[in-house]
């Protein structure tokens, strides 16, 4: 699996969700077409991570998460419980929603 994270500015106010869904949109399919083809012919699955400016991650890396923290349920052979297994999806999201609008924040006041 090949990830590519892209940070997408939305540049829209909390209540123009279609906008942000729109931008996200159109980063996803830029990095889809840049390098999806690469990675089938290498052998390799691509995922575009995109997030937006504030934290908001896209659906589709959303299902990523989803999965992964899944998958460790079943690895670790664990009954894996539908609250269980939300905590740990929140936890990660939480975390990656932080650390994104942090390292957005110190490139703001390094610039």
């Amino acid at each position: 699996m090949l990830i590519d994270v892209r940070v997408t500015n939305c540049n829209t106010s909390r209540d123009e969700v279609e906008n942000r869904h729109q931008a996200m949109d159109v980063s996803y399919n830029e990095k889809m077409a840049k390098y999806s083809r690469v990675a089938e012919q290498s052998g390799f699955d691509f995922l575009p991570f995109i997030v937006s400016s504030t934290g908001q991650i896209d659906e589709r890396s959303l299902a990523w998460v989803k999965g992964q923290v899944q998958a460790k349920f079943v690895i670790d052979r664990e009954g894996a419980k539908g609250a269980d297994v939300d905590k740990r999806i929140n936890f990660w999201i939480k975390k990656l929603s932080f650390l994104i609008q942090r390292s957005l924040a110190r490139s703001m006041f390094y610039y």
